[in-house]
């Protein structure tokens, strides 16, 4: 056993932890002992309902114990009995449940089984679930103490395998986590862990035992026990002292035998329990069930003036019905295309729900999109009926109305917009037509969701192709419903928990969130990117969903400051910052937490660890003392995120350790449209930097070569991805969506990983041309290039830009146009080593990008290139170019990488 870090107690250095964390230091042996001891089992005394917990602090239930008619006694053998007086009691068992608690009853259950089981009975493999008192496993977790139990009684369905129900109770008793500040349930059913001593000590002993998990499935076919090894998946390394709500305590994950070490090249992130169907078949089921459940609690909140107002679910369910029945008296049918041009605001959610509560699929596109843009995709998706943002996007649409032959109306979403014309309406009205045909029983919305299937399409997002030409991915309802299912199998949401967002929603990143929200009663604030700072002040957010622009952007402020209070202070801070990423480093190394591609076997791991824990004991209080120094930096998100969620690019490596020193966690994450969008996320409980962590349940990944094999373990190759979130397909692009969807249900990523021995995947390049910035813009560098070697004086010319804020390229002049410069300009410059630095011929390249490359030309903003590399030698084949002159992209990035960091430092 490893030895832990010193103990850090909340109420100072008076005392080093708890008795049996000082024990522990002395012999395990005596923690085992000294912790079966304190065990205190909470039973129900109760004639139909009771509890049971095992529990080592009930100070959690003190408020609960006061407010409501329940007793607490005491039982032979020193148990504890919690019992009701009167019928509210009752009730209180409920609240009690509510909170994840396990009851059970005497008399099968009809609605009250425990959530976890709730899945496991839909997995198709079981029919009925017999609960038997005190599911338990022998062993410990963390320190605690655990007792066995009877096991589970199930009855299979027919043509089920004994094994497939193995599985799925496995999966399903193994995969819950730990919350934090109270005695918790870990393994589902059954298991617990007392995680409140843990937590004040900021101590997770490094426990690793075997455990026996004995399941009966039905009379006839006994499986025997299965072997299965549990560990603790947050120790030291990923908590903090003194902290309370910003983290798990104690999290714990069980490793199937057969995926603790995934197969070379490959890892299959299997469902909590089983193959499950989605919770909910449509987004308007899974809707319908948040307003029941949370209806009066706040949904969205809007900024006005400096406070945000909320709008409750079942208001905003009232607008959403009211618009899908103007949307049907407009005449758009089940399976329309309905355009949604607007950016992040709350009629986008309303306008969102409200298409698909008519049956139809929007088509949403940026504000910032172009009138070509625009003009494409409506046309494209054949839309009769559009959102429009405000009177700025409906002049776009004007003034291309004739190559719009379908579009019959458009609805302007500002609500202050008032002078519509013919074809435009105004939101309000529109909500006022579908109330007043709803009030006549005539809006038909019902009629559309009962014939809504997962199946229908959801949303057709557009995305640049490879010759410029967006391609629209083919998202349906089950495509979106397993980012809502699986996502919370990651990261645990509750209905207190609070998201601020300022992504455009038309981004699937954005869209997945807000619905993730949705369906756990949580609510969403609107924020911009001028405003996030002072809104992370004002809403005190749990969650935040950004791109990495957002938390370089405050990493640089954070630095700025520092720097001009003064060298003794910007030492002292870069000297704790320092101390601070070594401490934190060493923890995971010591933890067995850092990634690692290559498996050194049990002795020459160990070591390591060892000597990393050693290292780490001396680090310790520099780390400390550094944590508190960063206080305000954290208090600077308002003081309760629990995480951020980075998407839409790379985080860099600089900026993910600075927030992990101070004390913040970012969950880094990888997806694309095409997989609505999540493919992998860091665990909260196990961020392991340098990965976008592993794929998330019923998500398989296979990195292969160019050939299509599957590379050995650690191996940098193709990422390919199969699961329920994979698009259908590109719309009207059948040839478009074979080259990268085969027949077997593979996407191909056209992004180049490797996998770490325990399952988490790194991004290391690209395989396939699309760039993105930092601020989560996607662009196609080939109609740039094209544009770039329209120009005499470029011979060859590649973009590069994955990750940075901005564009560049690497471009190799035309020697000859270059010469014939200089001779007239009467520069000397010789051979071309010499011209490419003269002033003159970069002030020269500069004017040609800056014509080729333009908005007159029809290119974005950040499609313009303003930075660039002379380079003084040609891309040849079987270097640079394939057979084919095709340029290798990630090799040529790989050859000219110290090029290309000048360029961008520049």
């Amino acid at each position: 056993m490893d030895p832990p870090p010193a103990a850090h107690h909340e109420e100072g250095s008076r005392a080093a932890g708890p008795a049996w964390v000082r024990a522990w230091a002395q012999s395990s042996v005596r923690l085992r002992k000294e912790i079966a001891r304190r065990r205190l089992e909470l039973v129900a005394g109760a004639k139909d309902e009771g509890l049971h917990r095992s529990h080592a602090h009930l100070q959690d239930l003190g408020d609960l114990l006061v407010a409501e008619p329940l007793d607490l006694g005491e039982e032979k053998g020193g148990a504890l009995v919690l019992r009701k007086r009167g019928e509210g009691g009752v009730e209180a068992i409920n609240k009690l449940r509510r909170l994840g608690l396990l009851v059970r009853t005497r008399r099968p259950p009809v609605d009250h089984h425990h959530p976890p089981l709730l899945p496991l009975l839909a997995s198709g493999h079981v029919a009925s679930v017999v609960l038997a008192p005190a599911q338990l496993v022998e062993g410990e977790v963390g320190g605690n103490a655990i007792r066995p139990g009877p096991p589970l009684r199930l009855r299979l369905v027919g043509g089920a395998r004994p094994v497939d129900a193995q599985e799925a109770v496995l999966h399903q008793l193994l995969g819950a986590r730990v919350g934090t500040g109270e005695a918790v349930e870990v393994l589902g059913h059954g298991m617990v862990v007392a995680a409140e001593e843990l937590h004040k000590s900021c101590l997770i002993a490094p426990l690793e035992t075997e455990h026996r998990v004995g399941i009966e499935i039905a009379a006839d076919h006994p499986v025997l026990p299965a072997n299965r090894r549990l560990r603790p998946v947050t120790p030291l390394s990923t908590l903090h002292p003194h902290q309370s709500c910003a983290l798990p305590a104690v999290a714990m994950r069980a490793t199937l035998a057969n995926h603790r070490y995934p197969p070379p090249g490959r890892i299959d992130t299997p469902p909590p329990a089983g193959k499950l169907p989605p919770m909910f078949h449509t987004i308007p089921e899974m809707f319908a069930a948040t307003v029941a459940r949370f209806g009066g609690r706040p949904a969205f909140k809007i900024k006005e003036g400096a406070i945000f107002r909320a709008i409750t679910f079942s208001q905003l369910d009232e607008t959403v019905r009211d618009l899908a029945a103007g949307l049907i008296d407009l005449g758009v049918q089940g399976g329309d295309h309905v355009g949604l041009i607007s950016d992040n605001r709350l009629g986008w959610i309303l306008a969102d729900l409200a298409t698909l509560h008519a049956g139809a699929a929007d088509v949403p596109r940026g504000a910032d999109s172009t009138a070509e843009e625009i003009a494409y995709i409506l046309a494209h998706a054949d839309c009769a009926v559009a959102f429009l943002e405000d009177a700025e996007q409906l002049a776009k649409v004007e003034a291309i109305r004739d190559r719009l032959p379908k579009l019959a109306t458009v609805i302007i979403l500002d609500e202050q917009f008032t002078d519509g014309g013919k074809g435009v309406i105004c939101f309000n009205e529109l909500v006022r037509r579908g109330a007043l045909r709803r009030t006549k029983g005539k809006d038909r919305v019902a009629e559309r969701l009962a014939a809504l299937t997962g199946d229908a399409l959801a949303t057709l997002i557009y995305t640049s192709g490879t010759t410029g030409e967006p391609k629209g991915v083919e998202l349906t309802h089950a495509n979106l419903l397993h980012q809502v299912n699986m996502v919370p199998q990651v990261i645990q949401f509750t209905p207190e928990d609070r998201f601020l967002t300022l992504l455009p929603p038309w981004h699937s990143f954005e869209r997945a969130v807000e619905y993730i929200a949705i369906a756990n009663g949580c609510s969403t604030a609107y924020t911009t990117i001028k405003e996030v700072a002072a809104d992370l002040q004002l809403e005190r957010p749990t969650y935040m969903a950004s791109v990495p622009r957002i938390w370089e952007s405050i990493y640089d402020k954070v630095v700025a400051k520092v720097a001009q209070e003064g060298r003794m202070k910007a030492l002292l801070f870069r000297a704790l910052l320092a101390a601070a990423e070594r401490y934190r480093t060493l923890a995971r190394i010591a933890a067995g937490d850092d990634a690692r591609f290559v498996e050194h076997g049990y002795l020459r791991s160990k070591a390591r660890q060892v000597g990393a824990a050693a290292r780490a004991a001396l680090w310790a209080p520099l780390y400390r003392i550094a944590y508190a120094k960063f206080e305000p930096i954290r208090q600077r998100t308002g003081g309760l995120l629990k995480a951020a969620v980075s998407g839409g690019g790379a985080l860099p490596a600089h900026v993910d350790r600075f927030y992990d020193a101070v004390g913040l966690t970012i969950l880094e994450g990888y997806g694309l449209t095409e997989t609505a969008p999540v493919i992998a996320v860091r665990l909260p409980e196990r961020p392991v930097p340098g990965t976008v962590g592993p794929p998330i349940p019923e998500t398989q990944l296979r990195i292969v070569s160019e050939g299509g094999k599957e590379v050995e373990q650690g191996a940098i190759g193709i990422v390919q991805v199969r699961g329920p979130q994979v698009m259908r397909g590109y719309y009207k692009r059948p040839e478009a969506t074979a080259k990268v969807l085969d027949k077997d249900g593979w996407l191909d990523t056209g992004d180049l990983g490797r996998l770490t021995v325990t399952g988490e995947l790194a991004i290391t390049g690209r395989a396939k041309d699309t760039i993105v910035l930092l601020g989560g813009e996607n662009i196609e560098p080939v109609p740039i290039e094209s544009a770039l070697a329209a120009s005499p004086y470029i011979s060859q010319v590649m973009v590069v830009g994955q990750d940075r804020h901005q564009i560049g390229a690497l471009i190799v002049p035309n020697r000859d146009q270059l010469a014939a410069f200089c001779t007239e300009s009467g520069l000397a410059c010789g051979e071309l080593q010499e011209a490419v630095r003269h002033e003159a011929v970069r002030a020269l390249f500069a004017r040609e990008l800056r014509a080729h490359v333009s908005a007159a030309a029809g290119f974005k903003p950040f499609e313009q290139v303003r930075r660039f590399r002379l380079l003084t030698r040609e891309f040849a084949v079987g270097r640079e170019l394939t057979h084919t002159l095709k340029m290798r992209r990630n090799v040529i990035a790989e050859l000219y990488a110290d090029e290309i960091e000048r360029m961008f430092k520049r």
